[in-house]
């Protein structure tokens, strides 16, 4: 199975490459990302209020995102997860929240590109619409 030759926010073949060179492994690896992080926002939400809860929250989904190379999405988690602890606990929640903001919305954009690509690589294979 092929992979996307681009993918908005992503670098495919430096992902495909640290899984072997194996696009059935990348497809293996999206597909799972796609289906485990589907309630993230929801939960991540509930999270806020313990930062503890919410470094961890957006750890795995930084981790998560590099894995599959959604580099964008990686990223602006990590910016969060860093400015998440150092400023716990110093009332400083400004810059949070536009981290926040802005990593919901590389969320959603990534989720929207994944479902994209699965859905034309499920057309491909003759399992789609």
């Amino acid at each position: 199975m092929t992979v996307p030759n681009s993918l908005a926010g992503f670098d495919v073949p430096a992902a495909v490459e640290r899984m072997l060179g194996s696009s059935s492994l990348w497809w293996q690896a999206v597909d799972l990302f796609a289906r485990h992080f589907a309630g993230w926002e929801t939960e991540w939400r509930t999270s806020i209020d313990d930062r503890t809860r919410e470094v961890r929250c957006v750890h795995a989904l930084g981790s998560g995102a590099a894995n599959i190379g959604a580099v964008r999405l990686s990223v602006s988690a990590r910016a969060l997860e860093v400015a998440l602890r150092r400023h716990a606990g110093d009332g400083n929640e400004t810059e949070l929240l536009g981290l926040r903001d802005e990593l919901r919305r590389v969320f959603r954009e990534t989720l929207a590109e994944l479902a994209e690509a699965l859905d034309v690589s499920a057309r491909e294979l003759g399992n789609g619409p």
